[in-house]
């Protein structure tokens, strides 16, 4: 499988794509020291590594970067809790609860959005699921921290490459997947534990 040049691109300035032949171990694992891939990681690496620093030694966090985290953490945070909160009621609820059990937040913060504009007809599902705070604060929260995951993603630096982790582990496993409530509780919690072991 090739790996097209814009699906490749990291989007760091001052850097270029270099073509290489290999497949998707091959360039995860370089067999030896003098393969390319190894060769270029490494000159990247040193490269953001500031004059003086040691390889291997922690890089100072830029402030800015661990207040967009916090950011990101605190979104996380809201949406688990809310969600939560539509669990239960889809559990314990009448059948358009139930009923959202079984969908996905992308169709409904959709459709919510619509009905508002006044763009989508009447419904008795939406009139009870639309209506509720917590689907609002889930809809809003995941469409708000896909913009705090782009301004954050904008303030990490080669060297924080844990940072840049997390940066993906949350917009791949929440803002992008369109999944049910109880499918977006177990990402969620997946998400928070790790950015609670990066911002420790």
């Amino acid at each position: 499988m090739t790996v097209e040049p814009n699906d490749a691109d990291p989007g760091l300035p001052n850097e270029q794509l270099l073509p290489i032949y290999a497949d998707h171990i091959t360039i995860c694992k370089p067999e030896k020291r003098t393969d390319d891939v190894y060769v270029h990681v490494r000159a990247f690496i040193k490269r953001g590594l500031p004059a003086g620093q040691a390889e291997g030694a922690a890089l100072p966090v830029d402030e800015a970067i661990l207040k967009q985290a916090r950011k990101c953490l605190g979104l996380l945070t809201e949406i688990q809790a809310a969600n939560a909160r539509i669990i239960q009621r889809g559990q314990s609820g009448g059948a358009q609860w139930a009923r959202m059990l079984k969908d996905t937040y992308n169709c409904v913060c959709q459709r919510c959005h619509q009905r508002r504009l006044g763009t989508e007809p009447p419904d008795a599902y939406l009139d009870v699921i639309c209506a509720e705070p917590d689907i609002d604060i889930v809809c809003k929260n995941k469409w708000e921290l896909g913009e705090a995951l782009d301004d954050y993603r904008n303030l990490l630096s080669a060297a924080l490459s844990n940072h840049r982790d997390l940066e993906l582990l949350i917009r791949r496993s929440i803002t992008q997947p369109d999944w049910s409530p109880e499918e977006l509780q177990r990402v969620v919690r997946d998400a928070i534990v790790a950015a609670g072991h990066i911002l420790a």
